[in-house]
């Protein structure tokens, strides 16, 4: 699987998980069994962790609701290193050609959902003054602030 927008550490582990419900319910599968490196999404799906990020609120709720089509579904940690299946399984589909999808996939819904969805204001903290200077070349009128806000920026 290969995922055509930007996508953090942990939202990819989301999508692997939901593709992977995704893949056993075409099969007829009733219990699934997933393996993920994501001691976070691992959590969060068992409901140990609260999930705070709205995007990752949003893959964790999609992962309930599929979750629920099954008489049983165990996500379980595995360390990095042990995760040798999935190594050879991404260097296998990197040597592959593209293979498409004919049928529409959840995932792309629900990135489209997440990303359509109203943006969070974030509140102001220490990068709000360094992201305006990146982003729009705004500095401080004082010269040793805007020296020192020059100076983090880089």
């Amino acid at each position: 699987m290969r995922l055509s927008f930007k996508a953090s550490n942990n939202e990819a582990e989301y999508e692997a998980a939901l593709a992977g419900l995704q893949a056993a319910k075409r099969v007829g599968a009733a219990r699934v069994q997933l393996y993920s490196d994501s001691q976070l999404v691992s959590q969060q799906v068992e409901g140990n962790y609260e999930v705070k990020n709205d995007r990752l609120r949003r893959y964790a709720e999609a992962f309930a609701k599929m979750k629920a089509e099954f008489k049983e579904v165990l996500l379980q940690k595995i360390p990095r290193a042990e995760n040798v299946k999935a190594d050879e399984l991404a260097r296998m589909a990197s040597s592959m050609t593209e293979w498409v999808e004919e049928g529409p996939l959840v995932q792309v819904a629900l990135m489209a959902q997440i990303d359509q969805a109203p943006s969070e204001t974030a509140a102001d903290d220490w990068r709000t003054p360094i992201l305006a200077f990146l982003q729009k070349g705004e500095t401080s009128s004082e010269p040793d602030q805007a020296r020192l806000l020059r100076r983090r920026a880089s």
